[in-house]
């Protein structure tokens, strides 16, 4: 039986190296992205790696409720093309980190907008398509960062005091919350919280400057091969010994206890209602 994977930020680091694990175990990957010139390149890089043309591609930004419908829309349909498709493998790796403020087309702040609320929006539109088996995985890259923040429920969107570390640091704990709920809300579905730890990516060149953009590079030098984690990643998406397990934290392929504020049973329910009225306007 043919496996399908849906992975978000699929043309660069951990998305780009989870993509071409999979496809070597023959998984077929529909893959999102935003720059279509560029895919057609990494796609060419993907097969040549993976000695296999099972890929394809389907495009348009996270940041809004309206683009993410958009995608949805195309996921379903390259997945109706295809006899008794669904989706084994749900990957959220997109994500980015911004020094200035960036309002979303719906007003949000855009690190919350594409590092949670893309991640909410997409599972739950997506999750009729999955097999419904103890096989399904969905895997939600998350951050350490999240040990040493709070969500900031008076100003969610950081209007008022924005900080680029703050938003993307609240972003990693919002994917935390989120998969901690769902696991209570949907517990057949098994779903993962990955802390990948310090990678050699480009997350925090595109929208940082100055010493900001200076530090992101100077740490990424540090980091591991975008390789190591998706490697990780890939095992436990298809080791049948995480099929009983659900809503837990993973770092380096090891659980780990996530932060006590996500620990707090109030806060993720909390989360889920927010998040429910920020993408369908309730």
């Amino acid at each position: 039986m043919q496996k399908y994977a849906v992975v978000t930020g699929s043309t660069d680091g951990i998305g780009l190296e989870t993509c071409i694990e999979l496809m070597k175990k023959d998984v077929y990957i529909i893959a999102v992205a935003r720059n279509k010139e560029k895919a057609e390149i990494k796609k060419k890089e993907m097969m040549t790696q993976s000695s296999t043309d099972k890929i394809e591609f389907v495009f348009g930004n996270l940041d809004s409720t309206k683009s993410r419908d958009h995608i949805i829309k195309e996921i379903k349909k390259a997945l109706s093309n295809k006899e008794n498709a669904k989706i084994d493998y749900l990957v959220h790796v997109a994500g980015g980190i911004s020094s200035y403020y960036i309002n979303t087309p719906e007003a949000y702040e855009q690190t919350f907008a594409v590092n949670h609320l893309a991640v909410f929006h997409l599972t739950i539109e997506l999750l009729p398509l999955m097999r419904h088996e103890k096989s399904d995985r969905i895997l939600v890259t998350s951050s350490s960062s999240h040990y040493r923040t709070r969500i900031h429920w008076k100003d969610v969107m950081l209007k008022k005091h924005y900080l680029s570390l703050t938003a993307y640091k609240q972003s990693k704990l919002a994917n935390v919350l989120f998969v901690r709920e769902f696991a209570v809300r949907y517990p057949d579905t098994p779903i993962f919280a990955i802390d990948p730890g310090l990678v050699n990516t480009n997350i925090g060149f595109k929208n940082t400057k100055g010493i900001e953009s200076f530090i992101w590079r100077h740490r990424a030098l540090k980091g591991a091969h975008p390789k190591k984690p998706a490697s990780e990643m890939v095992e436990i998406m298809t080791n049948p010994i995480y099929d009983t397990q659900t809503g837990l934290y993973y770092k380096h392929g090891k659980l780990k206890k996530s932060s006590h504020y996500s620990r707090n049973p109030k806060h993720a329910p909390r989360l889920w209602s927010l998040s429910e009225k920020l993408v369908y306007h309730k």
